[in-house]
């Protein structure tokens, strides 16, 4: 991401985002403990990790841009 502001509706966008990965996690971590399949309990795993990274790229994208 380059050293630019983003325009209102750019912010907005990563917010609802951001609001979303953080739901897919949740709702990952909430489901886990309930999985008896190895196979599906391995894939929330990766999908809850996945989650976590975006949320993590979000919240810097969004650091970022609000001080530029």
């Amino acid at each position: 991401m380059n050293s630019q502001r983003l325009a209102a509706h750019e912010t907005l966008e990563l917010h609802e985002l951001l609001a979303s990965t953080t739901t897919s996690y949740a709702i990952c971590n909430l489901l886990m403990p309930s999985v008896q399949d190895r196979e599906l309990g391995g894939l929330l795993m990766q999908q809850a990790q996945s989650c976590q990274r975006h949320m993590i790229d979000l919240q810097n994208a969004l650091t970022r841009s609000a001080f530029n």
